[in-house]
């Protein structure tokens, strides 16, 4: 530009300020066939990457910064506006320095002496918006047309009239659209339907928040629908509620096959009675005050003597004599659990005036004679009363229904007596329990995993034991193995663990520990099977033996002799539960452990107690001393798993991790 002093009205230095000063970026060329550029901004740099002495010295003419798509339209609009005098492009792109491009905008003037100016503006982010917004458009059409296919779709303003309903709703409504529109939603709205419900749903939508939920609505002719709901409120650009859409699916046919099933799951098939599912649930959702068990004696005999069809004649008979005397007791309700066994709960309060109730009906049906086929036969009836918490009515009624037999009583009414009774039964239950388990292979190791708190990686595992019961019910050890160490059957749940653990690690390479009590080291059969099988299956390079620390050591000198035997073939030594029992340091030191295991009862309060820290703490600190490795039990969740990491402990075990598995993955 040296060599011209003035363009147009402006002098060589007032153009220059001009362009150095412009928020866009300017550039300033003659209009031969080169746009040969004399001048651009100093903000060429934010645009392009380029600086002023860049682009003056490495480009001959502007066009070589137009990208090569856009450079023929240009050229084009270019030479129209030299015709016209009006300088107007479409935006188009420049080529950046780092090989990407830019959306630009131009305007133009035509100086004096064929001179132009020209200011380019970034507008990429218009052209990005312009592009995205049109794809939205475009989606948005796609599922509107996609949702009024599919969908039961009205829209009301902000006080619930309807404002618009789409086909399908005018179709399952059998309503017109001048029927709706301009109405409130609630002319389809049925009288089963609770208001809470209506009322949950307006402080929800009002509160700017999607509501969903499923409805039973009413048709024009009164016919009942059900739709699965979802209501959104619309808001404006400050927030505030314009609208709401509501968008529906019909599942009425999927309601109905529920309501069928639900009736067939929860009512007797013979008396049409609710049946032991129901109670079951009725017992977890609104417990009774009280429940009474009655049964009829010797119903087997009747069904041996007069036949199953005469059988279900009594218990029909039996059922509707019952439910006719209920009529006159409001808070009770009727049962029949299985064949001879009916149930009654109330709901009100006063143990004197439910025992009244049933002593009264237990009259009545003693002078019951039912007629089959001209026999007169006499019902005998048998009844438990509990008035015991919630969770322990029926086992508590039965007890006693069974105590009334013993006895010899129509009624019995439960208390703590009885109680002996049950613990009985559950005895004999589990020993009956471990017997099949054991016969059918039942009693099986659950895997736990224990992490190495440096690295997160489950590098070892413990087997546990478990009982698979015969409706494949899972059954911890609390249950049962008590009773099997008073049964003998103790033996033979260790050789079950043992060997499906042995067999499972044999050829992996991660370890896994088992448990062994006193009861198993001392034993000589059970001690001898451990040994040949280490031996056997070469598995003692990566198996951990953990002696349960809570039973103590009487024949301490044997102990330490099983230890020693295992160690000499590769196996390594935990003490199970240490902090509980014969807790002792200088057992430690004798025993030598690789590993002690604090005991969880610890562990689950080592957030929130104090002395359960310390203790913790001082357990840690020995075992360092000594070069044992420490593992914590019951790590449940992640503050105890952070303060367990605090403490220094090396590894973690507990369903913060994972619960016990019934394979290795």
């Amino acid at each position: 530009m040296s060599e011209i002093n003035r363009v147009g009205n402006f002098t060589r230095e007032e153009l220059e300020i001009y362009l150095n000063l412009s928020p866009s970026v300017c550039f300033k060329w003659h209009s031969d066939d080169s746009w040969n550029i004399l001048h651009v901004s100093p903000n060429v740099k934010s645009l392009l990457g380029y600086t002023q002495d860049q682009i003056l010295q490495d480009f001959y003419d502007y066009a070589q910064l137009i990208h090569p798509e856009d450079l023929n339209r240009v050229s084009q609009e270019f030479l129209h506006a030299q015709k016209t005098k009006h300088y107007t492009y479409q935006p188009y792109r420049l080529c950046k320095k780092n090989g990407e491009y830019v959306w630009v905008e131009e305007s133009a003037t035509q100086l004096e002496d064929g001179y132009h100016l020209g200011s380019v503006t970034d507008i990429s982010s218009l052209i990005t918006n312009t592009q995205g917004l049109s794809k939205v458009t475009a989606f948005l059409d796609g599922y509107k047309r996609a949702l009024n296919e599919s969908s039961i779709v009205t829209k009301s303003d902000k006080s619930g009239i309807i404002t618009y309903v789409n086909k399908n709703f005018l179709q399952i409504t059998g309503l017109t659209k001048e029927e709706c529109v301009g109405k409130p939603h609630n002319i389809n709205r049925h009288p089963d339907t609770p208001k809470a419900t209506f009322k949950a749903l307006w402080e929800t939508i009002r509160s700017k928040k999607v509501w969903k939920g499923v409805l039973k609505n009413r048709k024009k002719d009164g016919s009942p629908y059900w739709v699965d709901m979802t209501i959104l409120p619309i808001l404006d650009e400050d927030g505030e509620i314009i609208e709401y859409i509501a968008v529906r699916h019909d599942i009425s046919a999927i309601i109905e096959q529920q309501l069928i099933i639900t009736e067939q799951a929860f009512t007797h098939p013979l008396t049409k009675l609710p049946n032991r599912q129901k109670l079951l649930e009725d017992l977890s959702k609104t417990p009774p005050r009280a429940l009474a068990l009655v049964d009829v004696d010797k119903f087997s005999q009747m069904n041996d003597l007069y036949g199953y069809k005469n059988g279900d004649a009594i218990l029909k008979t039996l059922a509707q004599e019952i439910g006719s005397y209920l009529t006159s007791y409001p808070s009770c309700v009727l049962y029949h659990l299985s064949a001879d066994e009916f149930v009654i709960t109330t709901s009100k309060d006063g143990l004197h005036g439910f025992e009244s109730c049933i002593r009264n009906l237990l009259g009545r049906i003693d002078h019951l004679a039912v007629k089959l086929e001209g026999i007169h036969l006499m019902l005998d009836l048998s009844c438990g009363i509990s008035f015991e918490p919630s969770g322990q009515l029926l086992q508590t009624a039965a007890m006693a229904m069974k105590h009334a037999r013993k006895i010899r009583e129509d009624v019995a009414i439960y208390d703590d007596t009885l109680a002996k009774h049950k613990e009985y039964e559950a005895n004999i239950l589990w020993t009956s329990r471990l017997h099949i388990a054991l016969l059918q292979e039942n009693i099986v190791p659950y895997y736990q995993p224990i992490v190495d708190n440096k690295t997160l990686e489950w590098t070892k595992y413990e087997a546990l034991v478990r009982l698979i019961d015969m409706d494949g019910a899972v059954h911890s050890p609390i249950h049962f193995l008590d009773i099997a160490k008073q049964t003998k059957q103790y033996k033979s749940i260790t050789k079950a663990v043992v060997e499906q653990a042995f067999a499972t690690f044999e050829h992996r390479k991660c370890t896994v520990s088992i448990n062994l009590s006193i009861d198993d080291i001392v034993d000589s059969i059970t001690r001898t099977f451990i040994i040949q099988s280490i031996q056997k299956t070469g598995i003692g390079s990566h198996l951990v033996i953990e002696i349960v620390e809570s039973e103590g050591i009487e024949n301490f000198q044997e102990v330490k002799t099983f230890i020693h035997e295992v160690k000499a073939l590769g196996c390594k030594i935990a003490i199970d539960d240490f902090g509980t029992g014969y807790s002792n340091f200088s057992y430690l030191l004798q025993l030598n452990p690789d590993f002690i295991k604090i005991d969880g009862s610890m562990i689950r309060n080592i957030t929130n107690d104090k002395n359960s820290w310390l203790i913790v703490q001082t357990i840690i600190h020995f075992a360092k001393s000594i070069g044992m490795k420490t593992i914590a039990e019951f790590v449940k969740d992640r503050a105890t798993f952070e303060a367990v990491v605090e403490l220094g402990i090396d590894y973690s075990q507990g369903y913060y991790f994972s619960p016990p598995l019934p394979t290795v993955p």
